[in-house]
């Protein structure tokens, strides 16, 4: 029996650029990435509303810009008052699973089972929120822990010590905390055992359980590929003899000091370095990749594949070397751009949008499929009619981070730095964002329209 709610099969990777699947470059092993571009619909202009997880996470799950929620960096927290799109779903009939890594509160896990009031409260009915990439080896401090006998701050900690790997694990993020950003090793864990093998094993568990007379949302949010550069041996070993385009040359003329301050810390790094980071970063994409296709499978098993809307997407991205930086927290289009696909088997759809879209937009949008009407005040709009429609979406892109805010057309991107050299690229004629246009006519322009758009920050 067809639900007259679709389910919704939503997926988020953690740093994962717009550029870094197979669509884009064959060398990149992703055959279910691939396939639901090619059943679905490819957006090739989306942006994170932040460049870093917390806000972009935040922006998404409110529908509005992170700066009206006070949620500038990792270290602020969801606003409890706020209300959700998986509160909306909740109250109209869903059963609204989440399995991964969420980042409503960084430090509130519950250090049994993951099953936080927290999340009740956010809107879900199964959460199993589970410790990020970076925290699955330290204590309630924040430090690394030294001993598996330290008190554990998560539902995958204590996994691991049943199967009494955690110690292995705690050794070996203490070994690659002594290294440099750019330290590429093998997972000691087979794909099973490591932190994106317990959450797909949550997601499937919950898929096969589901109630399946009622419409239910799975929010599935792996943590790859983010760092550190940790695949499991069968996908470490994949990509040995592949060689990866090279990065956009490190410019340092005309950029801001902190810009240039960051190319510093990688100031070590080589060619070499970067080209084995690219080789793990896409190690780390083909093992979500696989765990992509064993959900679409699952899906396909029960079936219910026909009647199930997927999204799939990243909270940000990745530098990977352009510009001689790593990581994100950076508006250059590696970092800020991220991936965006949607498949509704229910319809004829377009094959790739070329419109202006946001991860703000993706809240209205899950509601917009779900039938639901939300009266509060969104910054996001609805990306469902581009599935059918060739129309005009939004005639500009925000994000923030901390003292940076950014303003992008297709056409031009403006990026203020609070008392330091602002940035102004012609990206249609630079896409590689090397020629810094401080002096051109357009650029209060653009100063002035984003501050317009952005308006007074909320006072917290």
């Amino acid at each position: 029996m067809i639900n007259k709610q679709p389910n919704i099969l939503f997926i988020m990777l953690d740093q994962w650029r717009f550029d870094w699947f197979g669509i884009h470059d064959e060398k990149i092993y992703t055959p279910n990435i691939n396939r639901l571009a090619h059943n679905g619909t490819f957006f090739k202009e989306v942006i994170s509303n932040s460049p870093t997880c917390v806000p972009s996470r935040a922006s998404i799950s409110s529908g509005l810009y992170p700066f009206r929620l006070g949620i500038l960096n990792n270290d602020h927290h969801f606003p409890l008052e706020q209300p959700t799109f998986y509160q909306q779903l909740r109250k109209n009939g869903y059963q609204v699973g989440g399995f991964g890594k969420f980042d409503f509160q960084k430090p509130s896990l519950d250090f049994k089972n993951g099953q936080m009031p927290l999340n009740y409260h956010l809107g879900y009915t199964h959460p199993f929120e589970v410790e990020g990439k970076m925290s699955s080896a330290k204590n309630r401090t924040g430090q690394l822990m030294q001993s598996e006998n330290e008190a554990l701050i998560g539902p995958y900690q204590a996994w691991l010590k049943k199967q009494g790997l955690l110690q292995t694990h705690l050794d070996d993020y203490r070994k690659r905390n002594r290294q440099n950003t750019w330290y590429t090793e093998a997972s000691p864990f087979d794909e099973q055992k490591t932190l994106d093998g317990f959450i797909l094993s949550k997601a499937k568990k919950f898929l096969n359980e589901v109630e399946p007379s009622q419409p239910w949302f799975c929010d599935v949010t792996f943590v790859n590929p983010h760092d550190p550069w940790d695949p499991p041996e069968k996908w470490a070993t994949f990509y040995q003899n592949t060689y990866f385009s090279d990065s956009i040359k490190k410019e340092t003329k005309a950029k801001p000091q902190w810009v240039q301050q960051r190319q510093g810390t990688y100031s070590d790094m080589t060619a070499e370095d970067i080209q084995q980071v690219k080789r793990y970063y896409s190690a780390m994409v083909s093992q979500i990749d696989q765990y992509i296709g064993d959900l679409i499978n699952l899906l396909d098993e029960k079936r219910i594949l026909e009647e199930t809307i997927i999204i799939l997407t990243s909270d940000h991205g990745e530098m990977l070397g352009d510009h001689g930086l790593l990581q994100k927290q950076i508006m250059y289009e590696g970092s800020v751009r991220t991936p965006l696909i949607i498949t509704d088997p229910r319809i004829e759809q377009i094959d790739q949008v070329e419109e202006l879209v946001e991860l703000v937009d993706l809240f209205p949008t899950i509601l917009d499929f779900a039938g639901i009407q939300y009266k509060g005040a969104l910054d996001g709009t609805s990306v469902k009619p581009l599935l059918t429609t060739l129309k005009e979406h939004k005639a500009d892109q925000l994000s923030v981070w901390e003292n940076t805010e950014m303003l992008r057309t297709k056409e031009f991107k403006y990026i203020h730095h609070f008392n330091d050299t602002d940035e102004f690229y012609h990206l249609a004629t630079d896409s590689f964002e090397l020629n810094n246009l401080s002096n051109h006519p357009l650029k209060q322009d653009f100063k002035k329209r984003l501050k317009k758009k952005k308006g007074s920050y909320p006072k917290y």
